[in-house]
């Protein structure tokens, strides 16, 4: 679908978001922020801990503007979908979104190759779903289908990289939460060109282990609930007492 929305008016947008976040969460710090200066075509991932605010906040530090992956479910409203297409978000499906019927993600897929095509920046929350803990949940395999499949069309001389943000948040749900986003270094999917070659299907889950590996790497990865548990209990003793 085609946006009327134009840049200026989105990066008027991208500015007003900025500010309220800071009054939201005034005590934000970025740690890596050399990182966040990637040109050419870039594939922007992070964890998901809080809906909404994560993409923002990882939008809002970059200068370019960014097309946003998006659970299709929020596209079944004719209005709903309407705007999230203006505000540059890409409808992609999950399990959950057919009824059981097989995913059909094609369009996404070719929406975003055109746009990463043109040097674009595309946001991707990898887990699939939003999940109000510091643990990461294993990694949808989409991103480095997107990448690789991206790259194997323009011969692995485009250029794509895929930026690692690690978002934590001490108290998500509450106002003044103090955040911090870890910028991990870039991963460039070149690398994996000899191994796409020989097992296109291996390549993928490859890909997707190694970034399931950097983003825990960039979090408070607590692995079971029971740690999770654990962590927030000294956490609110430390932040509290």
């Amino acid at each position: 679908m085609k946006q009327i929305i134009l840049v200026p008016i989105y990066y008027f947008f991208k500015y007003l978001v900025r500010i309220i976040l800071k009054i939201y969460h005034p005590s934000t710090v970025v740690i890596g922020q050399q990182n966040l200066q990637q040109k050419g075509p870039l594939i922007v991932i992070s964890n998901h801990p809080n809906t909404l605010l994560d993409p923002l906040h990882v939008a809002t530090r970059l200068r370019r503007y960014v097309h946003f992956l998006a659970n299709a479910s929020l596209f079944k409203n004719p209005i709903m979908g309407w705007m999230l297409n203006q505000l540059y978000c890409i409808p992609v499906q999950r399990t959950q979104d057919t009824d059981g019927k097989p995913l059909d993600n094609k369009e996404a897929f070719a929406r975003s190759n055109d746009f990463l095509s043109k040097g674009g920046c595309l946001y991707v929350a990898p887990e699939g779903t939003s999940w109000m803990e510091k643990r990461l949940h294993p990694l949808k395999t989409g991103t480095a289908r997107i990448a690789l499949s991206f790259e194997a069309e323009q011969q692995f001389k485009a250029g794509l990289q895929i930026l690692p943000i690690g978002l934590i948040y001490d108290q998500p749900n509450l106002f003044g939460s103090k955040v911090q986003m870890k910028v991990g270094s870039p991963v460039a999917v070149s690398k994996y060109q000899t191994a796409y070659a020989n097992n296109p299907q291996e390549t993928v889950r490859q890909l997707t282990d190694d970034l399931e590996t950097i983003l825990q790497n960039l979090i408070i990865h607590t692995e079971t609930l029971e740690n999770e548990s654990l962590f927030n209990e000294i956490q609110d003793l430390y932040y509290f007492s």
